[in-house]
């Protein structure tokens, strides 16, 4: 384990600070996609938003989005996914959205997930919204890796509204491991990339404890 990402960890245990848990179904596995419940095959379990089975509640589908389960005709890089199983979608004119809960106004915030582009169909750029935040992420056939982006916020709603859409490209993005944390002003020293390591560090170790 790096020094750097030992501090954070240290911080992360001092600090009044808690993991935020405002994103339902952030890594897309609570209904599970298996043969059986609605793909006939392991090559055809993806669903898009207008034969989604089940509720993938608190999430809405639209457009061109959907879920996939990893193995299937949705191609994804090399490697595991980010977390679990199961991942979300996003072509042109496609968007998944949630209204998030919990959050105190004038609190600052930062949005965290993983994108990938789909090997085949690499190009698209995902526009991202929550609370007033917006920025673009474009994805190209280079390089072929699932990476973690981030977006910070002042919250100025208790319930801000989340969004990823597909804004043009042709391609495919792929989504996972979507999730907010606070950041006390305590925190400001550390990087917030910094920060966001040592949270997915722990939230993994909890997970093998279990």
């Amino acid at each position: 384990m790096s020094l750097r990402l030992k501090l954070a960890l240290v911080l992360l245990a001092v600090a009044p600070l808690a993991l935020s848990e405002s994103v339902g179904n952030g890594s897309f596995e609570t209904f599970h996609v298996t043969i059986g419940n609605g793909c006939g095959d392991l090559a055809h379990c993806y669903f898009n938003s207008s034969n989604l089975p089940g509720s993938w509640a608190p999430w809405s589908f639209a457009g061109n989005s959907g879920i996939a389960l990893k193995g299937s005709l949705v191609e994804t890089p090399a490697g595991s996914l980010p977390d679990g199983n199961q991942f979300a979608t996003i072509g042109d004119g496609g968007s998944i959205s949630q209204t998030l809960g919990g959050f105190n106004i004038g609190q600052f915030y930062t949005l965290a997930f993983f994108l990938a582009p789909r090997p085949n169909y690499p190009n698209q750029t995902v526009q991202v919204n929550i609370d007033g935040a917006s920025q673009n992420y474009a994805l190209a056939a280079a390089p072929l890796v699932w990476a973690l982006y981030n977006l910070s916020f002042t919250a100025s709603t208790t319930t801000p509204l989340l969004s990823f859409s597909g804004t043009g490209g042709g391609g495919n993005a792929l989504l996972d491991q979507v999730f907010v944390t606070p950041e006390p002003a305590s925190m400001v020293i550390v990087p917030t990339s910094i920060l966001l390591l040592a949270m997915l560090y722990r939230r993994r170790s909890s997970r093998q404890q279990n």
